[in-house]
């Protein structure tokens, strides 16, 4: 079962099982998570191979108000998330 993590405004589920499965490599390293509020999908934060680090993919097929606390929680993950990452 996958984690579900409950920030202030945003529900976190761990998907990083899905990816790897997907990519056909459980060795795969990084996370990744679906963003929830309420019950909208607002989109995932996953590593971006051509940033090096981990980003934040919206939902874009519907009309959503994120506002400033819930972009907060957003960045508290991907913060939480790259605190052991090693940049170049």
């Amino acid at each position: 079962m996958a984690e579900i993590i409950n920030f202030p405004k945003i529900t976190f589920k761990d998907v990083t099982q899905e990816l790897k499965a997907k990519f056909k490599d459980q060795n795969y390293p990084y996370e990744c998570w679906q963003c929830w509020h309420g019950g909208a999908y607002l989109g995932l934060i996953s590593w971006s191979e051509s940033n090096e680090q981990y980003g934040f993919y919206p939902q874009t097929d519907t009309q959503i108000v994120i506002t400033a606390s819930i972009m907060r929680d957003i960045y508290d993950k991907m913060w939480e998330l790259m605190k052991d990452r090693v940049l170049n």
